[in-house]
């Protein structure tokens, strides 16, 4: 447990943060979540909008949706508990961008799920799409996936840089083009043409 106080009032001897700090540092706990992100993943391979509402696969679907979105609250909350949300000095929940992303996911899918029912929700059932995002929660439990991804984000500033480039010089060759070729629609025309695309519609 780490000193000072998770969430302003938990105490570094309190023992519903011990127990949840011995939850996080457990190894089975992440092989948990891993596997409650492969049947996430294989949840929404089968899901589909085409799906009949009142189908048992449908059902099911839901159920699974359910209860995946229940333990990934439970996963976020135990490691709040442990370390805190953001206030705290170091390890805070919300320091670590990979835990931002797990946060967005996470009150996506609750919003999208209990956001009300009889109501235009148009925009939260759009948060249904979030879902989406889930299997790259599992990137971050890989060393080598988690520094590519990190190492891609850190070049887009010069990957912008040079997109700029390439713009600039699209845009001199659209110049030239549309200063020398605008309103030359040219063609094929004679006897030749004219047979040829006579006994070409004609077969």
């Amino acid at each position: 447990v780490r000193r000072g106080r998770a969430l302003g009032f938990l105490t570094e001897t309190n023992r519903v943060r011990h127990a949840s700090a011995r939850l996080v540092a457990h190894p089975t706990f992440e092989s948990a979540v891993l596997g409650l992100i492969g049947i996430s993943c294989v949840s929404l391979v089968l899901d589909s909008p085409l799906l009949y509402p009142g189908s048992a696969l449908k059902l099911w679907l839901n159920r699974v949706d359910y209860g995946l979105t229940v333990c990934f609250i439970g996963e976020s909350a135990a490691k709040i508990v442990a370390h805190g949300l953001l206030c705290e000095a170091r390890g805070a929940y919300l320091k670590d961008p990979w835990n931002v992303a797990d946060a967005v996911v996470v009150v996506a899918s609750s919003i999208s799920l209990w956001g009300g029912d009889g109501v235009d929700l148009t925009a939260v059932r759009a948060l249904r799409a979030v879902r989406a995002m889930r299997p790259l929660r599992a990137m971050r439990r890989f060393p080598g996936i988690r520094h590519i991804i990190e190492a891609t984000i850190s070049s887009l500033p010069d990957v912008g840089n040079v997109l700029a480039v390439c713009g600039i010089f699209f845009m001199i060759f659209a110049i030239f083009a549309v200063g020398f070729l605008k309103g030359l629609m040219r063609g094929c025309t004679g006897p030749a043409i004219d047979d040829w695309t006579t006994r070409a519609v004609t077969g």
